[in-house]
């Protein structure tokens, strides 16, 4: 070997023709050992141990849920992977949203929110009404506005609690920054959302959340479609989630081809396979879980039939003031995706069950009947 000469860190053969930038220090592998280049072990499994002490190891807040039935069932929003939310319309996607945005706010915790369905001013009035305690579909329909013009004292002081909120919002905005941040885009593409994210990374932010990610449109100038589209930004966003080290939670719309013939299929406790673009979700997903509004038990076929013949209204057989919980998918617990979990739900609010409903959602899931002999159905239908 000569002095013009460096040797390759593999089998030391000698290197004449120095690659453009390489450095003093830096390994040099000959033509027969140039695939090793980026992949070389003795340099990447010291990296990855170090990475890994950092995770295991790191100081930042840990992302709850904002219940902590929830934390416990479905753990926490873990950075450098992706969550997914699912549900069927209507289902209670945005409620539960709303109520998890108001705990991560005043936790401290940063979320950079992309809502795909709404401008900024409907997100902002969602949780300004969350956080007021009036109903957001009263105040953005207009009828809060309408019964206060009309004198009704309740809806006036609604309405002075709501202006109140945004006052509050406003000056939290000038004085500490904002916790939540909203993409302004009315439409979102697969170029807008990796802006978006390489802005929530620049700006510190620990979540992103897309609300929702199947309603992403195609850019038609490359002949991209909708569904290409929607496919592309998953991977991107788990592709973003590894990379800055941010928690990532896609809310996603269960596949309404499903209910199709059936309504009482969105009051059943999700399923992957019910999971619009499954199989790309599945790979992608640290934690997937559904939203649903649970069914009664002890139903009375007649009801069933009517529910089913469009004779009756399908709410009449939902357990009342209840949201279901369903852990679908959990990479880090195997055990997990079986359970589920009633919460208590009323004018917006999501609440822990008490002891006695819990007692009773068992009974109910499981099939057992609670009332008194003479009051038992001839039938049940769990």
């Amino acid at each position: 070997m000569t002095t013009d000469s460096l040797p390759c860190s593999v089998c030391a053969a000698p290197i004449r023709l120095l690659p453009q930038g390489w450095q003093d220090g830096d390994p040099l592998y000959c033509e027969a050992h140039q695939v090793l280049q980026g992949r070389d072990p003795r340099l990447v499994v010291p990296d990855a141990i170090k990475a890994a002490e950092d995770d295991l190891l790191g100081m930042e807040p840990l992302i709850e849920w904002c219940l902590p039935c929830l934390t416990e069932m479905l753990g926490y929003l873990l950075r450098g992977t992706v969550t997914y939310g699912c549900a069927f319309p209507k289902n209670g996607k945005t409620a539960f949203l709303s109520n998890n945005l108001a705990f991560w706010d005043a936790h401290g915790v940063r979320v950079w929110v992309m809502p795909t369905e709404s401008r900024p001013k409907g997100l902002i009035t969602r949780l300004a009404a969350f956080r007021a305690g009036v109903s957001a579909e009263e105040a953005m329909s207009k009828r809060l506005r309408v019964r206060a013009d009309h004198g009704d004292e309740d809806a006036k002081a609604q309405m002075v609690a709501l202006m109140r909120e945004f006052q509050a919002m406003q000056q939290s905005v000038e004085t500490d920054g904002c916790n939540i941040a909203i993409e302004p885009a009315p439409r979102l593409t697969r170029a807008i959302f990796k802006q978006s994210c390489h802005a929530a990374a620049a700006g510190g932010y620990d979540l992103v959340v897309v609300d929702h990610v199947d309603h992403i449109g195609g850019d038609a100038s490359k002949g991209e479609s909708g569904y290409s589209a929607s496919e592309a930004v998953q991977y991107d966003a788990l592709e973003f989630a590894e990379t800055y080290d941010v928690a990532v939670l896609l809310m996603s719309q269960l596949n309404t081809s499903r209910v199709a013939n059936d309504p009482l299929f969105r009051y059943k406790r999700p399923i992957t396979d019910w999971v619009w673009m499954k199989g790309v979700k599945d790979q992608i997903a640290a934690t997937m879980f559904g939203i649903y509004r649970p069914m009664q038990a002890d139903l009375d076929d007649k009801l069933l039939h009517a529910v089913r013949t469009g004779e009756a209204e399908s709410w009449k057989v939902a357990q009342p003031n209840t949201m279901g919980i369903a852990s679908m998918l959990s990479r880090f617990n195997g055990s997990r995706p079986d359970r589920t979990l009633a919460l208590g739900y009323q004018d917006g609010v999501v609440r822990d069950r008490d002891h006695a409903d819990a007692l009773a959602d068992y009974a109910s899931s499981h099939g057992i009947w609670t009332g008194g002999p003479s009051e038992r159905p001839r039938r049940r239908v769990a």
